[in-house]
């Protein structure tokens, strides 16, 4: 018999996750360990599936680290004030504390993406 597993909700996944956040920091290895995995994605992706595709998409592009968490990809980057505020409304952001700065590509185009606060840095 094979068994059943319930979905978990949005908000089951953030309290778990920041539960995970809260705890990696309090032993000092955020250095050392992800809060997400491909399987346990953020609560800001709508599946595990969305977060794999973002994965693949941004693997070995080197801005993806975060200094808070530097083995957590750094989806926050591609957010959008937008997106984030409708995220905090509905309890899916780990991250709230991202601001979003005006930048410059490769290519020199400009580009909006997301950066963790000087002051918010482990």
């Amino acid at each position: 018999m094979q068994e059943t597993r319930k979905k978990e909700s949005h908000t089951d996944r953030m309290d778990r996750l920041v539960a995970k956040a809260s705890e990696i920091v309090a032993t000092g290895m955020q250095r050392h360990f992800p809060i997400t995995t491909p399987r346990d994605y953020p609560p800001c992706f709508d599946s595990a599936e969305q977060y794999r595709y973002w994965l693949e998409a941004n693997a070995g592009y080197s801005p993806r680290e975060r200094p808070d968490f530097p083995k957590e990809p750094n989806y926050c980057r591609d957010c959008s004030q937008e997106y984030k505020d409708k995220m905090i409304m509905q309890d899916r952001c780990i991250f709230p504390e991202i601001i979003f700065k005006k930048v410059k590509d490769v290519e020199g185009d400009e580009e909006v993406v997301g950066f963790m606060r000087k002051a918010d840095r482990v």
